[in-house]
């Protein structure tokens, strides 16, 4: 029942972060003009910065005064951008109209010119420099400064829902590090790459918002992003393309879930990126601890960039010389070398397991990077689930780690508790 409730979910946000983003990107991969709604209205444009600014806030710790400073910065900053954009535009409009090209040309002038942006950007900075931090300055600005008008539609939309002040900030904060992501995409010149990490992207936003929101709110705010991005029958294509990328890990193979857990964990042979091979019958009489990750996933870089599974490793090596860590890759289009260097670049010491086919993903149920497993000495499953409780990367020191938890209670003999929890991530990229 848990396992199919969040698939529901999960195809549900998919679906909604879809079918407003997925036509945009590949339009403007294409050079085409996607199909918009309508646009906001004055009134709900500053509403929709109001609530960008008091996150963005919060995530600083400003005070109420400070706070209330840098919604009035970011609100006229935005409208100025507003304006300055739409002039630039309707330049272009006339000056393609005048040499003949019309409308067809259209769709190249949408994009924000990055000089533009850049200059209401340093504008920004200047109105803000008083209140915000100095090295959180430059966090902020990328935060605050993408001027994306998909980024104000997807704020309108949640906050018309009236869910809440915290919860709506909490769905906020996933959104705003999706459209950085996007902004930073964008300026990438290889386009296979940034479809496959636009994808990977989307799907980190649909997971993060699948923990925030019930799966009726879920479906509300897919309504609306249905209801504003204007056109019919677009919603068949998010769903062609989820299943192209794979985002069905639960398929074919003996499925390992929460019921699995105090069973004999599927026993494998894979070799790593050097070629050489490793079997679970090898550690025999060692506690496994397996990570499955995805150089191109954002949640898992961040885990990875915070030092966590790093520190999680050093903890660990000092509780017992017992152990093995493994890293296994079931990026369907990843190449060895570039999971080998990720491992590398992060000073992570265990092998990567090459799983490209998917085998090893499917019999353990892989479901996202990163999703942790623990083994204890006997090949036994005592753990599946989340790294810890900081799906957002905002505990610090404060989470808790289920990891470590999972092997100290093995090695004092105790019950795992939890055994199983619900990971965050991308999915992981089965192939077809």
């Amino acid at each position: 029942m848990r396992l199919n409730r969040l698939v529901a979910v999960t195809a549900l946000a998919v679906c909604m972060v879809s079918s407003l983003a997925l036509a945009q990107d590949r339009g403007r991969l294409r050079g085409e003009r996607p199909q918009r709604g309508p646009a906001l209205t004055a009134e709900q444009s500053q509403s929709a910065w109001t609530w960008q600014a008091k996150s963005y806030a919060r995530k600083l710790k400003l005070d109420d005064a400070a706070t209330e400073q840098l919604v009035t910065a970011y609100i006229e900053n935005r409208t100025d951008a507003a304006k300055r954009i739409e002039a630039q535009r309707e330049a272009r409009r006339n000056n393609a109209q005048g040499e003949g090209r019309g409308e067809g040309r259209r769709g190249r002038m949408r994009g924000l010119d990055p000089e533009l942006q850049r200059e209401l950007q340093a504008d920004l900075k200047a109105d803000i420099a008083a209140f915000v931090p100095a090295d959180a300055m430059d966090d902020t600005i990328i935060a605050l400064g993408t001027y994306n008008a998909q980024y104000d539609m997807m704020t309108h939309n949640l906050i018309e829902m009236n869910i809440g002040d915290e919860k709506t900030y909490a769905a906020l904060v996933p959104m705003r590090a999706y459209i950085v992501e996007m902004s930073a995409l964008r300026t990438s010149g290889n386009r296979d790459e940034m479809r496959a990490r636009f994808q990977s992207a989307r799907e980190a936003l649909s997971d993060d918002l699948s923990m925030v929101l019930s799966e009726e709110e879920m479906e509300t705010l897919m309504a609306s992003m249905r209801g504003n991005r204007g056109g019919e029958g677009r919603g068949q294509r998010p769903d062609r393309q989820r299943g192209r990328d794979g985002d069905r890990p639960n398929r074919g193979g003996p499925i390992v879930n929460a019921d699995g857990i105090g069973e004999d964990a599927p026993a494998f042979t894979i070799a790593d990126s050097t070629g050489a091979e490793h079997s679970l019958s090898d550690f025999k009489g060692k506690v496994v601890v397996m990570q499955w990750i995805n150089p191109d996933c954002p949640v898992c870089k961040r885990v990875t960039n915070s030092g966590k599974v790093a520190a999680m490793q050093k903890t660990l090596s000092e509780k017992t010389d017992d152990i093995v860590f493994l890293a296994v890759n079931s990026t369907h289009y990843m190449e060895a070398a570039t999971g080998a260097s990720y491992l590398k670049e992060h000073k992570l010491d265990m092998p990567l397991l090459i799983d490209r086919d998917g085998a090893m993903g499917k019999m353990y149920a892989a479901k996202t990077t990163p999703h942790m497993y623990v083994i204890d000495a006997e090949g036994v499953l005592r753990y599946s689930g989340a790294l810890d409780d900081d799906s957002y990367g905002r505990k610090g020191a404060e989470a808790t780690n289920y990891v470590v938890n999972a092997v100290s209670q093995i090695l004092a003999g105790e019950t795992v508790t939890p055994d199983a929890t619900k990971p965050y991530g991308c999915s992981v990229k089965y192939g077809d």
